[in-house]
């Protein structure tokens, strides 16, 4: 999720370098979209809103605000 909005990821690769980042934060954008993980980063090219339509990293990032220091948070948004 991020700011309370269900986000899912699609194609992704996982990279085990590690970063000095909690897990979920973003580290980085570009060509893809950069979160911290546990063991490594998350490179995520393409994501989609919910109820959007898929999106390049770059458009995401654009539409969004979403910048190194982003939060993407864990768990589902609260049923309406």
């Amino acid at each position: 999720m991020l700011r309370g909005e269900r986000v899912r990821i699609f194609d992704a690769r996982l990279s085990h370098e590690q970063r000095s980042a909690a897990p979920g934060a973003v580290v980085g954008v570009g060509d893809a979209i950069d979160v911290a993980l546990a063991g490594g980063v998350l490179h995520a090219q393409r994501l989609q809103r919910h109820g959007g339509k898929k999106l390049s990293a770059p458009e995401f990032a654009a539409e969004t605000g979403i910048k190194p220091g982003s939060v993407f948070e864990y768990g589902l948004p609260p049923e309406k």
